[in-house]
């Protein structure tokens, strides 16, 4: 089971810095605008997916069936 990462959320908040890579998740239309949640993880996006770690285009344990796609 994958880590869920509280530093971020109490540190970042709305955006993940670049320098801890260029997570996808700033550019997903599934994140939540204040935190770093969104529909594929509501308790909080985990450090694998945060860290550039797993490619998260493609299903990932407990995403809900909800992978990336890109802010229009």
């Amino acid at each position: 089971m994958s880590k869920f990462n509280k530093y971020a959320e109490g540190k970042f908040g709305l955006h993940i810095p670049e320098m801890y890579g260029r997570p996808i998740c700033n550019k997903c239309k599934h994140k939540n605008p204040n935190s770093i949640t969104c529909k594929a993880y509501p308790k909080g996006i985990p450090d694998e997916i945060i860290f550039d770690k797993v490619d998260h285009r493609k299903p990932y344990i407990e995403d809900n069936g909800i992978v990336f796609e890109p802010k229009t």
